[in-house]
């Protein structure tokens, strides 16, 4: 959520980017002390929510809900894997 609104709602606001950027740096080592093997997607979407809103602030919400809906997916195939 806190990436969406970063990207649509809030785009320049840098107090959310600061928070989504930590809400997802947080769960990286939250996720890894529980399903190792799930940390490197959780790496790549904190990856995501510093690098996307900096290099791409123009991204459609088009184009941010496709990006959720391929995060969502692998997530998704990682866990029924």
């Amino acid at each position: 959520v806190l990436y969406v609104k970063t990207m649509i709602r809030e785009r320049g606001n840098r107090a959310m980017y600061a928070a989504s950027v930590g809400y997802h740096a947080a769960l990286v080592p939250a996720v890894a002390l529980f399903w190792p093997w799930l940390a490197a997607l959780f790496a790549a979407l904190a990856v995501r929510a510093a690098v996307v809103p900096r290099v791409w602030p123009g991204a459609s919400p088009r184009m941010v809900g496709f990006g959720e809906v391929a995060a969502s997916v692998t997530l998704g195939l990682l866990l029924v894997a």
